[in-house]
């Protein structure tokens, strides 16, 4: 089937966008009203809901040496809380935007996977996909609560997507520099910013790692020196931040 009978039409891209909006009104429905867990008070705290007297740089620091996650999500957390407000619904918000964004990030990851990989066509199951993480209720649950671990499936999703599009130019008979290029940083800071959120993601980039070295290594064998060389700097270039913010986070867990 060609490329282009596949791509969605008005009327799909129409329908994503209902469930895209009743995922977001699910997550929002009651949300001041939902109760406070134990553990949404490691952040929302008096820094919060007093005016984050400290700052919310000095806040991130704070929490970040307080609490098991990446120096990222503090920062998250106390500019969203600037940003919707001041309560736990304000503050809550910035969860349910970041699960409201996975609904439309599922779609795209199977969308692209089948569209790559299989000659079905993709909407359907891909639809289904985002129904599923729209009414689903563990994501549901987490997009309305103050956690980081709402940004980990998201964030995942990114990187996931990321390799896909990496992997789809290391396939191709040419490899063009800028466009691998471009790639490579785009990976690189998701994946630094995942970490930097929380070290757990450190499983999905090493898998992806994996699988995307394989491919590296059978598509260097098919290119000329100096395009292998230009590849090959690139992907160093990509792992050092990605390295550093590893340590960083790491060393910052570790008693």
């Amino acid at each position: 089937m060609p490329q282009s009978s596949r791509r969605p039409t008005r009327h799909q891209l129409f329908s994503l966008f209902l469930i895209v909006l009743f995922g977001f009104a699910l997550r929002l429905y009651n949300l001041e009203e939902i109760y406070l867990w134990h553990d949404e008070t490691d952040w929302f705290d008096e820094q919060i809901y007093d005016g984050n007297t400290v700052g919310w740089r000095r806040y991130a620091a704070l929490k970040a040496q307080e609490h098991s996650v990446g120096p990222a999500w503090p920062v998250i957390v106390g500019l969203g809380s600037r940003l919707f407000g001041r309560d736990i619904s304000g503050s809550r918000m910035t969860s349910v935007l970041i699960g409201t964004a996975q609904i439309a990030a599922t779609f795209l990851l199977l969308y692209l996977a089948i569209l790559r990989y299989s000659h079905h066509p993709p909407f359907l199951p891909a639809a289904i996909a985002a129904c599923l993480t729209a009414a689903s209720i563990v994501p549901l649950d987490f997009s309305q609560r103050l956690l980081p671990y709402v940004a980990v499936p998201f964030l995942s999703t990114l990187i996931l997507l990321g390799h896909l599009a990496i992997h789809k130019q290391l396939k191709q008979d040419v490899i063009t520099i800028p466009a691998i290029s471009i790639l490579g940083l785009i990976y690189a800071v998701i994946c630094s910013f995942s970490l930097a959120v929380h070290l757990s993601i450190v499983i999905v980039i090493g898998s992806s790692f994996l699988l995307l070295a394989y491919e590296l290594l059978a598509s260097l064998k098919r290119l000329d020196p100096e395009t292998r060389n230009s590849v090959i700097i690139i992907c160093a270039l990509a792992i050092v931040p990605i390295g550093i913010t590893f340590l960083f986070s790491w060393l910052h867990l570790s008693p």
